[in-house]
């Protein structure tokens, strides 16, 4: 009996193994990240950078007689020639908008489209299509979708890390030394800020005043990228009278 239970169970895990699907995440191209499933077989052979918007993956084949399969993702930047009329976005878990690779459109015909509405670009995704031997174009089209998200950089929203200070002018870093040291006394991380600095001087004074707008790091995460308002609870404006070289005020954002 216990012999025959071992001899299941190691059939059970055999078939198991075998079938098991490796996953890739890939993140070559500034901006976003997809996963997709890598089939026995038909492992990744190569990454070939074409520029910095553009690569493709190669993969292995079982069988000779096959064009080795390949990926191809672009970074486009021309959302309106992309835009179908009357068709309707789809959308991902991850709240992305995208054009499925069955869409009706024949130009973009086996191709998935997705959308950054906000930064003025598109992802092209043009998987290799085939079903058997092992190897599913569904399955990998699914999880890419299923997956794929936008990162959103801070400093593609204009800030700096605040910690950074050679990076701002030097009129304002006195300043942002005393904005270090009031988050410092709040118990807050100065490291987690990124700043924009905005200033309106003071009439009749010589002096101005400075506001620090301070986005936390959190607000960066791709699950926080379409919300409003303060979603990281952390964000908030310091202000800073030049005259009196202190910080005044300290606002958290709604």
């Amino acid at each position: 009996m216990i012999i025959i239970l071992l001899t299941t169970m190691s059939i059970f895990s055999f078939f198991n193994n075998k079938n098991k699907i490796i996953e890739k995440t890939f993140s070559e191209i500034q901006g976003f990240t997809f996963n997709y499933p890598v089939f026995k077989y038909w492992e990744v052979s190569n990454i070939k950078k074409i520029t910095e918007d553009e690569y493709r993956i190669f993969f292995k084949c079982p069988y000779e007689t096959y064009i080795p399969p390949s990926m191809n993702v672009r970074k486009i930047y021309n959302i309106k020639g992309y835009m179908i009329p009357g068709l309707e976005y789809s959308k991902n878990p991850n709240k992305v908008k995208y054009y499925p690779s069955d869409n009706s459109n024949t130009s973009q015909k086996d191709k998935i489209i997705f959308f950054n509405i906000d930064q003025n670009f598109i992802i092209e995704i043009k998987p290799y299509i085939h079903e058997g031997e092992g190897y599913s174009s569904s399955k990998i089209i699914e999880k890419i979708i299923d997956s794929f998200k936008f990162q959103v950089s801070p400093e593609s929203k204009g800030y700096n890390p605040l910690t950074n200070i050679p990076a701002f002018q030097e009129k304002y870093q006195k300043a942002i030394k005393a904005v270090i040291i009031k988050l410092k006394e709040n118990k807050d991380n100065p490291k987690d800020f990124y700043a924009k600095i905005s200033e309106v001087e003071k009439s009749g004074t010589g002096g101005s005043i400075i506001t620090f707008h301070l986005s936390h790091k959190n607000d960066f995460k791709p699950e926080n990228y379409n919300k409003i308002g303060n979603p990281s609870g952390k964000s908030r404006d310091i202000i800073y009278d030049t005259n009196k070289e202190q910080v005044i005020k300290e606002l958290f954002w709604r």
